[in-house]
């Protein structure tokens, strides 16, 4: 079998070397060292970056400042590990105080190595300290697609921030021996090249009398490579492209980024847009909903993103993804050629994996630095405010010829999905129909918090588009059950205005509520009308629904965690009101009872955590039964 590369350690070297290249560096300086041989052989492998070797690290660096300084473009200083990166400081000093985008690139002992007396290992994690704008370590090399595409988009983010931070960034890489081209058996396999081209050869462009048309993948096979077109019948010439392109705001009016990707925006038929969570500005909803609309393109909008309740939309805003996109048929015809992504990354993981399916269509991030891009799909981040750009682009010159029948199967399978949801809600009593109550119950602008683990989850898969317009925040950054009562409690506070504040809702799990339960002092205090609803299934729910769950026979013992604790007692304490919850009627009272007090309240939701799971899994057959059957009887486009 035909090798990608010797080893899985020039594998990384080579695609560390490839976006060092791509992004324009003005050249790579090097010290001689053992472990900074595979980076070496890496970058002297590319012809499109000047490499110059020193006798000592601190030349090296001095003069890779010099290459920035007269270029103006960010360069590279390699060394080995140890005290050899010790000697790049004092360059790294010059670079922070001048203001010039220098990128030290150190090789490391392997984690085994290091605190046990090994030779030329020391902590080279945050050496620089705050000298250095940006830091990231990257992973011992692996044969793996995922880690290998994060390799090629770190390489891309570090330059970027070296660049608009105006200094020094550090990357550090372990490797393990080899650290030499030798071949070692089965550890790059043919096979990685066709599983994920992308990661293995990073991005080509299609280019034909200068003008962008579209994507190439490069594949190998035994008898060399080749490259293969994709969505083009002919192909001019190719351009290497970075991993991930950053676009800095010129202007305050977006333009120039708009011009920047409108030619991939032009040349696209099948663009799909997608908004993950947004608590941000009120306008972006409408921005982004007007540029679908020229665009004709379907709007997969998380529940707090701004856009799933209350858009007008005309048919564009979809919620009932988390159901139809686990449909193999449905994933296959309905490939887009162009993704357009707003917002932190979607809390539906079957959206993420859909995502992360369509590697050969384009996508484009709005987003900061951070580059919030779990899956590192998005070759194009463009760092301005997404609102201010969407006017741009759709306001600007736009030819395109769009793909209808390609809205009109996401709106049927939207439609068909969300009716089922709606039915089986109706029907049967879990978290559905306690999404399904709230979506009915809460008035306009109501403020709904939603915790983390299950309760985002529950209100992403069952939260109908349309609809009263909701004010729907969670913790998203981190997403974790601690603190979600205090951050609801401070969002109601801040909703007062000169008379009395509004009530505002929680939904949370019982784990998180009893993580933060310390919170309610303050409502009771504050007199903060916060009307919790908590779903109470005993423990930590989230794992009946992943293999764990059938894999031990201390489920739960170990994992599931149960406290065998009421709500009651808890109100009592605190001084607030508590109602149980027990059917679709109850809650329903419960809420309007929480509405007309406009006190502190905690409505108490028993859910069966198994049950809810089984109830799942049978939905989701039963939604992707009738889709498939929707395509084949051609009542999808």
């Amino acid at each position: 079998m035909t090798r990608l590369d010797p080893n899985r350690n020039m594998l990384w070297a080579r695609a560390i070397a490839e976006e060092l290249e791509r992004v324009g560096v003005a050249g790579a300086c090097v010290a001689p060292g053992s472990r900074s041989g595979p980076l070496v052989l890496g970058i002297a492998g590319q012809s499109g970056i000047p490499l110059y070797v020193h006798l000592d690290e601190r030349s090296a660096a001095f003069f890779a400042l010099g290459l920035v300084k007269q270029t103006g473009r960010p360069a590279v200083v390699l060394c080995s590990s140890g005290t050899a990166a010790a000697n790049l400081l004092p360059a790294a000093v010059e670079a922070y105080h001048s203001g010039l985008p220098l990128l030290l690139l150190t090789a490391d002992r392997p984690p085994e190595l290091q605190g046990c007396g090994a030779p030329q290992a020391i902590d080279q994690k945050h050496l620089f300290g705050h000298v250095a704008v940006g830091f990231s370590e990257l992973p011992v090399p692996e044969a793996d697609g995922r880690l290998l595409r994060a390799v090629r988009s770190t390489i891309c983010r570090m330059v970027f921030l070296a660049e608009a931070r105006g200094g020094p960034v550090h990357v550090n890489v372990p490797f393990r021996d080899p650290l030499d081209p030798r071949p070692v058996e089965k550890d790059v396999g043919e096979e990685l090249g066709r599983q994920d081209p992308l990661a293995v050869w990073g991005r080509l462009e299609a280019r034909e009398n200068g003008e962008v048309l579209g994507s190439v993948k490069k594949r190998s096979f035994q008898n060399g490579r080749e490259l293969q077109r994709v969505g083009h019948e002919t192909l001019r010439t190719t351009q290497k492209r970075p991993f991930q392109e950053w676009l800095r705001p010129s202007s305050g009016r977006g333009s120039a980024e708009a011009e920047a990707v409108a030619p991939l925006i032009g040349h696209s038929q099948r663009c799909l847009v997608v908004v993950g969570p947004h608590s941000g500005s009120p306008d972006l909803a409408t921005s982004v909903l007007k540029l679908a609309e020229r665009l004709r393109a379907p709007v997969l909008a998380d529940p707090c993103s701004q856009l799933r309740r209350g858009s007008p939309g005309g048919g564009l805003v979809l919620g009932a993804y988390e159901w139809f996109l686990r449909s193999p048929e449905f994933r296959r015809i309905h490939t887009p050629d162009l993704i357009l992504r707003f917002g932190a990354p979607p809390t539906s993981k079957v959206l993420q994996q859909f995502l992360e399916s369509c590697g050969e269509a384009e996508q484009i991030l709005l987003d900061g630095p951070g580059a919030r891009d779990p899956g590192h799909l998005g070759p194009v981040v463009i760092d301005c405010a997404p609102a201010v750009f969407c006017r741009a682009l759709y306001q600007g010159p736009m030819e395109r010829h769009p793909d209808e029948r390609f809205l009109e199967g996401f709106q049927a399978a939207e439609q068909r999905a969300a009716e089922l949801v709606t039915e089986v809600a109706e029907k049967e009593w879990f978290e559905a129909s306690v999404v399904q109550v709230l979506a009915r119950e809460l008035p306009r602008d109501t403020l709904l918090f939603v915790g983390n683990s299950m309760p985002v989850r529950h209100l992403d898969a069952f939260l109908p588009a349309g609809g009263e317009r909701l004010r729907l925040l969670a913790n998203r950054g981190a997403n974790g059950i601690d603190g979600v009562l205090s951050t609801a409690l401070g969002a109601v506070a801040a909703g007062a205005g000169s008379g009395k504040t509004r009530p505002g809702f929680l939904f949370i799990g019982d784990l998180s509520l009893l993580h933060d339960q310390g919170g309610l002092l303050v409502a009771r205090r504050d007199g903060i009308p916060l009307i919790i609803v908590v779903v109470n299934n005993d423990g930590g729910g989230i794992f009946s629904f992943l293999p764990v769950r059938n894999e031990t026979q201390r489920f739960e013992e170990l994992f599931a965690t149960p406290h065998g604790l009421g709500f009651k007692p808890l109100a009592e304490l605190y001084g607030m009101g508590h109602i149980l919850a027990e059917s679709y009627k109850e809650l329903a009272g419960a809420v309007q009872s929480g509405l007309a007090k406009q006190e502190p309240l905690l409505i108490e939701v028993p859910m069966n955590r198994d049950q809810s799971a089984q109830r799942y899994r049978d939905l989701e057959a039963r939604v992707v039964e009738a889709v498939e059957a929707q395509i084949r009887q051609g009542g999808d486009p």
